[in-house]
C-alpha cells in the first residue's frame, strides 16, 4: 500500500501538448480579486500522485490517438480523391471504346446491307444510295425492307447471256441523238412514209 500514496517527482513538461520547445514561465501575479493567489516558486517541484500520473498519461495517449485517427482519415480521403480521379480516366476510356464499338457495328451492318442489296441484283451506285433505305437490324427487318425497296425500285439489269460459258454483255452505248434522228428519218424516208425534200 506504501507504493501507491508515495509521492512522485516528475517533469510534467514530457506530457506537455505540441513540440514548442521548453519555455520557462513567468510565475502569475497576484491579483487584486483573489489576494490567497501567491505565486508560486520556481524552484518549487510539483508532486503528483499515481493516479494523477495515470490521468495524464491517458490524456497523452488520447491526443496521439486522436492525431493518428486524424491522419488516417486524411490519408483515406486523398486515397479515395485519386480513386475518383483514376475513375474519371477509366469512365473517359470507356466512352472511347464505346464510341469504337459502335462505330464497328454500323460498320458490320451496313456491310450485311450491301451484301444484302447485292444479292438481290443492285450495282455499287444503286447500293450506295439505297443503303440508307434498309431499317433496321435484325435480318427480318433488313428483309422486309429490302423486299418494299424491290418493289419500289427495281435493280438495274445486268445484261448477262443466259448461254452457260458466255460472259456478260457488254451495256449498250448511248448513242448520239443527231446520229439516232438522221438514222429515224432514212428509215421513214425509205419505208415511202416521208417523202424527201426536192432541191
Amino acid at each position: 500500500m506504501e507504493n501507491i500514496t508515495k509521492v512522485l517527482r516528475l517533469n510534467l513538461q514530457f506530457f506537455a501538448e505540441g513540440d514548442e520547445p521548453n519555455e520557462p514561465k513567468e510565475p502569475a501575479e497576484p491579483t487584486d480579486a483573489d489576494p490567497d493567489n501567491k505565486p508560486s516558486e520556481p524552484d518549487e517541484e510539483k508532486k503528483f500522485t499515481q493516479s494523477e500520473l495515470d490521468e495524464q498519461i491517458k490524456k497523452r495517449l488520447e491526443r496521439e490517438r486522436k492525431k493518428q485517427e486524424k491522419q488516417r482519415e486524411e490519408a483515406e480521403a486523398e486515397a479515395e480523391r485519386k480513386r475518383l480521379e483514376e475513375q474519371e480516366e477509366y469512365k473517359d476510356l470507356a466512352q472511347k471504346y464505346k464510341e469504337q464499338l459502335d462505330e464497328i457495328k454500323a460498320d458490320a451492318l451496313n456491310a450485311k446491307k450491301d451484301s444484302m442489296l447485292a444479292k438481290a441484283g443492285y450495282n455499287d451506285e444503286q447500293i450506295e444510295r439505297y443503303r440508307k433505305y434498309l431499317e433496321g437490324e435484325s435480318d427480318e427487318d433488313l428483309s422486309s425492307a429490302l423486299e418494299q425497296l424491290k418493289e419500289d425500285i427495281p435493280p438495274k439489269k445486268n445484261y448477262v447471256d443466259p448461254n452457260a460459258g458466255n460472259g456478260g454483255k457488254d451495256k449498250p452505248q448511248p448513242k448520239d441523238p443527231k446520229e439516232e434522228g438522221k438514222s429515224v428519218y432514212q428509215r421513214l424516208k425509205a419505208s415511202g412514209k416521208i417523202k424527201g425534200s426536192q432541191k
